[in-house]
């Protein structure tokens, strides 16, 4: 499994997968099970988690379906987390897609939304 972030510099999405100038936070993939999951944040305010949601879904989903019809398995996750620190259910729904639960689980949810 290969994980680019783009925390240190821009990422840039492997052409392999997919040739796409969107640049989702997270990327994790697997070359010889040709499987792809990434995860978008965004920090809207309270009010417009669910709203922001559904626009990052929305702009990644022609995206998934490219990769989809290259052989890819894909899952795309759009995370957020408030403003003010309150954490979308969508961070646990992601997290436990690559292996969270438990204890681990909730420290990463407490902390994501902490200051």
């Amino acid at each position: 499994w290969v994980v680019i972030s783009d925390l240190y510099e821009q990422l840039k999405f492997p052409e392999e997968i997919a040739k796409t100038r969107l640049r989702p936070d997270l990327l994790i993939f697997s070359r010889s099970a040709k499987k792809v999951l990434w995860w978008e944040l965004t920090v809207p305010s309270e009010e417009r988690i669910t709203e922001s949601h559904e626009l990052k879904m929305d702009r990644y989903s022609s995206l998934q379906t490219e990769i989809q019809s290259n052989g890819w398995s894909c899952f795309s996750f759009a995370v957020e987390v408030g403003a003010r620190g309150i954490v979308g259910r969508s961070l646990e729904g992601a997290a436990r897609r690559i292996g969270f639960g438990g204890r681990e689980l909730k420290i990463l949810v407490r902390e994501s939304g902490s200051r």
